[in-house]
């Protein structure tokens, strides 16, 4: 079956052989900036590699990855610089960390003696690994100024896509816009892959746009396309009991529609591991070791990060509902009114983004849900204020982007878990209907068969009254 159902089969060896040593090895953005990630030495053996004779002409980066990279290299660097200033600080805050257990002696004489013991012996011993960190650092660490004004590593990587044909070309606005739409359909399908980038408030489509690129390049060359990725999400990847098995059989069976050659994709230590035996690379166990640690911990912040965006978006989508039935109580004009529509508007992305109005129109509906309003008082909710919330949740988010912001904030309303903010705020929808129909209520006995039908009439009579005050 194996010559009709390829896409459902995994590269033997002599397969994995050809394409590490004939075909186009195409690397993804986040291989170039994990090389910031990794030390010196391991970063010049991987560099090595790429500019092997038998392998530099055969590298490959989409138009996409390439611009993501661009794009990141800053942000990567500046990220990976601190974590040797974190450990020196922390070796310094040593001798604090000692003195509260040091006051527990009683005898000062001997508190005395302890203390000029540590300061003798500590001190040297502290300065001695400070020195040795700052050593590491600049051996291993390439400097944020230096990267800002003339980064070597870039220009390593310059030189191994020197040919213009190394890099996928630039398409036009209207190309980009238009295969933009074709992965949201695909997203809305499931098709892989990047549809578990959808919710991602910035370049949802990019892991389907360099497909697309790699598309066209396997349909332009006549030779097999091995991706080297650090992607492992299983939009790429697929699992079973937890371990990945290979490419999607989706991706090879697309792949297969343009190309009569093999496609392929693996994790940068994978591929360290097969250029060692397939291309007599000489890449030592500790680099590949550190690279693999360093997926494994990427992986779990990507699922992580996944996770919290999933949470987030249904939250984005009930508080968006949430704000178009609240402002239909409100008069048009007023206040309120006009803050839940600018929500709704920065929500559904009509308007920019503004951190500041979106929380003014949250603030308007917490109120309104919590039924609790009563003159100028903060709407109390849980054991937070409206006022405490919002001021504690601009303080500690700042300038995010709104999916990291909606989650944070809902839990900051509420003292009680997520699912709970949700019972809470259908709680509060149901009482707005009932307040709706008590509005179109004609008499007492028919207002009074639609509180019966509520579990918090009074609730309800006190939201009514409210609603009708502009100043809410």
């Amino acid at each position: 079956m194996r010559h009709t159902l390829a896409e459902w089969y995994e590269p033997d060896s002599s397969t994995l052989r050809e394409i590490l040593q004939k075909g186009t090895i195409a690397l993804d953005a986040n291989i170039l900036l994990d090389l910031y990630r990794i030390g010196a030495d391991q970063r010049a053996q991987i560099l090595k590699l790429f500019e092997k004779a038998a392998v530099r002409p055969r590298m490959w980066i989409p138009y996409q990855a390439a611009y993501e990279y661009q794009k990141n290299r800053l942000k990567v660097a500046k990220q990976h610089k601190p974590q040797y200033g974190n450990l020196v600080n922390k070796v310094l805050d040593l001798r604090e960390l000692l003195t509260p257990t040091l006051n527990e002696i009683r005898d000062a004489d001997v508190r005395r003696e302890i203390s000029i013991v540590l300061d003798t012996n500590l001190k040297p011993a502290v300065e001695a690994i400070q020195a040795a960190l700052k050593e590491f650092e600049k051996q291993h660490v390439i400097a944020y100024e230096e990267i800002r004004s003339s980064d070597p590593l870039r220009r390593s990587i310059d030189q191994i896509f020197r040919d213009k044909f190394q890099v996928g070309p630039k398409l036009s606005d209207k190309e980009i816009d238009e295969r933009k739409e074709k992965a949201k359909d695909r997203y809305e399908k499931e098709i892989p892959p990047g549809y578990k980038d959808k919710n991602k408030s910035e370049n949802a489509e990019g892991d389907a746009l360099v497909w697309f690129e790699i598309l066209d390049h396997a349909s332009a060359i006549d030779r097999p396309v091995l991706l080297v990725t650090s992607d492992v999400k299983e939009d790429w990847y697929s699992r079973d009991s937890g371990h990945t098995i290979g490419p999607r059989v989706e991706l090879r069976a697309e792949f297969a529609a343009v190309s009569s050659h093999p496609y392929h994709q693996v994790s940068l230590s994978s591929f360290l591991h097969l250029a060692n035996t397939h291309l007599d690379a000489k890449v030592l166990p500790d680099t590949i070791s550190t690279v693999e640690a360093l997926s494994d911990q990427k992986r779990e912040e990507q699922q992580s990060r996944r996770q919290m965006r999933e949470a987030n978006s249904k939250v984005h989508a009930f508080i968006r509902q949430a704000m178009a039935d609240v402002q239909d109580d409100f008069p048009p004009g007023c206040v309120p009114y006009e803050r839940l529509r600018i929500g709704r508007e920065i929500l559904e992305g009509k308007v920019d983004y503004d951190q500041e109005q979106l929380a003014l129109a949250l603030k308007v509906l917490v109120g309104a849900l919590s039924l609790q309003r009563s003159g100028g008082q903060d709407a109390e909710v849980g054991d937070h204020s409206a006022s405490q919330w919002l001021r504690s949740a601009t303080e500690r988010y700042g300038d995010v982007d709104l999916n990291n912001l909606l989650g944070p904030i809902t839990n900051e309303i509420f003292t009680d878990d997520r699912n709970d903010t949700f019972a809470q705020m259908e709680r509060g929808l149901r009482l707005r209907q009932r307040i709706r129909e008590l509005r179109e209520a004609t008499d007492r006995r028919e207002k009074q068969a639609i509180l019966d039908g509520v579990d918090d009439g009074a609730g309800a009579m006190s939201g009514l009254s409210n609603l009708n005050d502009d100043s809410a």
